[in-house]
């Protein structure tokens, strides 16, 4: 794919990390909420109740800092760090925390939940929208991975033809809004992903995830890179 600013790997974590990272999330999960799992890919199973916690906040999605040191211990993130040597993993943000806690997250995307995936957006306009120390242009690297996924039916959208000097949104007390059927956006791409692939792109690339339309919960988590 032939975008200024985007990467993709193929398989980039291995079966057993991608297996564990799930079961880190599991057990995320069932301490936010009381309510176990046998497979993340269920999680649209458990009550409503159980939706509006998990994603209503991104603290409740926030990895424990337990399972980030597991998850920067595993080799996907050794060959990471060769990658980004001149970048550090960012500190954990929320709309009310802000902690020096190095930050990873994930996201849970149920089967045709419009209200589970964003607008389109890149995400140096949220970090503009905070007032984080790091909102310039070109400053950080997002990476993505999806844990559970269904190739050509869920993941994450790009448009290769917007661009962030052209394209109209608004913040709202740190809420961000944009318009996904203005011309500027042009039209969004899906990127075919297997569990375990690897998306990373920096934060002037405009993107949004995709509605689910598969037949089980889509996860994935992600890591922010900032130069130092």
């Amino acid at each position: 794919m032939n975008l200024a600013g985007f990467e993709k790997y193929d398989a980039a974590l291995g079966k057993d990390e991608v297996d564990q990272i799930e079961k880190l999330m599991i057990e995320q999960i069932t301490s936010m909420t009381g309510q176990r799992l046998e497979s993340v890919k269920l999680y649209h199973m458990l009550p409503v109740a159980v939706h509006k916690i998990m994603l209503s906040k991104k603290g409740a999605r926030v990895f424990q800092r337990e399972s980030v040191q597991q998850i920067l211990s595993m080799p996907f993130f050794s060959k990471l760090r060769k990658r980004f040597e001149q970048f550090t993993v960012s500190n954990i943000v929320t709309e009310t925390y802000e902690s020096q806690t190095e930050e990873i997250y994930f996201r849970l995307v149920r089967p045709w939940q419009t209200s589970d995936v964003g607008c389109p957006h890149c995400d140096f306009w949220f970090h503009k929208a905070y007032g984080l120390a790091y909102a310039k242009r070109g400053n950080t690297w997002k990476c993505w991975i999806p844990i559970t996924v269904e190739p050509f039916k869920s993941g994450l959208e790009i448009y290769p033809k917007a661009s962030i000097d052209t394209v109209k949104y608004s913040v709202q007390d740190k809420k961000l809004s944009c318009d996904k059927y203005q011309l500027a956006l042009g039209e969004p791409m899906l990127v075919p992903v297997q569990p375990g692939d690897m998306l990373i792109f920096r934060d002037d690339v405009i993107h949004s995830g995709a509605i689910n339309e598969g037949a089980f919960t889509r996860s994935s988590i992600e890591i922010t890179f900032i130069h130092k």
